[in-house]
């Protein structure tokens, strides 16, 4: 597995023709295995608060979580500080999407926890 940067993902720009999704898939090691458990206990599209994560769907039997982040704010998600910086680093690059997964990139420029 590589390692980059956050500012290595290639930043999006409008486009003429079809939408195609485009989805950064980042490493889970880049939020404590606390963050991951309480993630594991939400139910993905029900009406969250503030402090819960934009999720989507958990994938592949709890090891990977997609998340919608066009909206985030990052006032949001105290309860996931971690979780909310990846994120914020992936909208920051212009991505609505964003998925996280036990093999997913590892960034040099975001935290690493030990699982």
């Amino acid at each position: 597995m590589s390692l980059f940067t956050t500012a290595q993902i290639p930043i999006l720009h409008d486009s003429t023709g079809p939408w195609i999704m485009h989805v950064p898939v980042v490493s889970t090691r880049h939020i404590p295995p606390s963050e991951a458990e309480a993630l594991l206990r939400l139910r993905p599209l029900e009406c969250r608060s503030p402090d819960d994560p934009p999720l989507l769907a958990h994938l592949l039997d709890g090891v990977g979580h997609l998340f919608l982040i066009e909206d985030l704010d990052a006032d949001e998600m105290t309860t996931f500080p971690h979780l909310r910086g990846v994120l914020l680093a992936i909208k920051a690059r212009g991505y609505a999407y964003a998925r996280l997964d036990a093999d997913g990139e590892i960034f040099s420029d975001l935290p690493l926890f030990e699982w």
